[in-house]
């Protein structure tokens, strides 16, 4: 009989590695319950129009064309930074095959799958080792 998991009682913050001082942008999508969340884990939450490097992006892709930001969101990371790919649980036209892709195709490596909430999956990229 399979042993049923139970949900992380971790923070969603902590799950996707935001650490007090990170500097994070939200591109494509508005959640305040997620800003406050970012704001009492101590991070500084940027808009992603201002100069400088983000700790963490957290972009919202529900379409292939929303996946070929993937080189300018590159150039924005810090060296050791993250882009997080959020998309809409449940689509077949549009998966986390295609964010991985893309992802992949611009010199980022996928290296985290998190339920981001019970509407959208996240996949982690960050840029490879031998890149930074």
């Amino acid at each position: 009989m399979a042993k049923k998991e139970t949900p992380s009682r971790k923070p969603r913050t902590q799950k996707l590695g935001v650490k007090p001082g990170h500097r994070v942008g939200l591109l494509g999508f508005e959640d305040p319950d997620f800003v406050v969340e970012l704001i009492e884990a101590g991070a500084e939450v940027v808009e992603t129009k201002t100069t400088g490097l983000f700790d963490h992006l957290f972009v919202y892709m529900d379409c292939e064309e929303h996946t070929f930001a993937f080189n300018l969101l590159r150039s924005r990371l810090k060296p050791n930074g993250a882009i997080w790919a959020l998309w809409p649980k449940g689509m077949k036209e549009f998966n986390g095959n295609h964010v991985r892709e893309r992802g992949l195709e611009a010199g980022v490596v996928d290296v985290k799958v998190v339920s981001f909430s019970d509407a959208l999956s996240s996949l982690k990229f960050v840029i490879r080792l031998k890149d930074r």
